[in-house]
């Protein structure tokens, strides 16, 4: 088996994971909820230890394989029925993703959960990617902002620091879309040139 599953493994390409639904933290509160929260969150550390084989496996190949990593899963429809969401990853996952995916992919598309209570996920732009040549971020107004107490919402500068030092540093083509509508915000300041850009697309869906 081991060695069956390395011939499949090198030929692995690409990588898409669309998660299934969940709603807010605020619909599992309480006790009786607590192990379908931890069973969620050990689901997703035992693909992030699969996706760290993957990737090892691939790497160690002639010539690795793995090109693409996708992991997105909705759509502005699907929040009018569902409301607010979140995947239930814990920071182990994003420090899989972190130690495995940088070394063999090429395309990278990140679709953020729309309830984001830490910063975990923000490990994925803080290493260098060498092989990097498309980036795609799919985010919404309440990722990029963080509760204060005592006040409603306000900006996370972390966020856009980490992202605008993450372009700086990579792409000859990157990609922006925003798909909420434009009453909720959303804003980042990307003040910067990019020496190796070549394309830029920014795609930003409103009710107009």
């Amino acid at each position: 088996m081991p060695r069956q599953y390395n011939e499949v493994a090198e030929r692995i390409v690409a990588v898409h994971i669309l998660p299934t639904l969940m709603r807010e933290p605020d619909a599992y509160n309480g006790d009786p909820y607590q192990p379908f929260v931890e069973l969620f969150k050990m689901r997703w550390r035992q693909l992030g230890l699969l996706l760290k084989k993957l990737c090892k496996t691939s790497a160690n190949a002639d010539f690795p394989a793995l090109k693409r990593f996708q992991l997105d899963g909705y759509t502005f429809s699907d929040l009018y029925w569902y409301g607010w969401y979140n995947w239930w990853p814990d920071a182990e996952f994003w420090e899989l993703l972190k130690d495995s995916l940088p070394a063999a992919v090429k395309d990278l598309v990140l679709m953020l959960p729309t309830v984001q209570t830490d910063f975990e996920p923000a490990v994925l732009l803080q290493v260098e990617w060498p092989h990097l040549r498309t980036f795609t971020l799919m985010v919404d107004h309440s990722t990029l902002n963080v509760v204060i107490p005592g006040i409603e919402v306000a900006e996370d500068d972390r966020w856009n620091m980490r992202i605008n030092r993450f372009l700086t540093q990579h792409l000859e083509n990157i990609e922006v879309t925003n798909n909420f509508p434009e009453s909720l915000g959303l804003q980042i300041s990307i003040p910067h040139t990019f020496s190796k850009l070549k394309r830029c697309a920014l795609n930003v869906t409103t009710n107009d």
